[in-house]
């Protein structure tokens, strides 16, 4: 396909293939066995507790090795 042919395929044309206003949802046995499904877990990761709540996030996880740190925020926002 030239560079014109390409200019001359619309933005419809092309989400006529798109998927992206399609949900999935989990099959019900998947959800009823999430790890988070005390509705309590919201409250100890909130906004006034950050960053230190990474460190319990960090421990909800397994690691290989154990990291350093948690969250570099020296030189935010990158």
């Amino acid at each position: 396909m030239t560079e014109s042919q390409e200019a001359q395929v619309s933005e419809a044309q092309i989400a006529v293939h798109w998927r992206e206003e399609d949900y999935y949802y989990p099959p019900e046995g998947f959800a009823r066995q999430a790890n988070a499904s005390d509705p309590a877990i919201l409250d100890r990761f909130t906004e006034d507790k950050f960053p230190d709540c990474f460190i319990e996030y960090a421990e909800l996880l397994d690691w290989d090795k154990r990291w350093d740190s948690v969250l570099d925020t020296s030189n935010a926002p990158f």
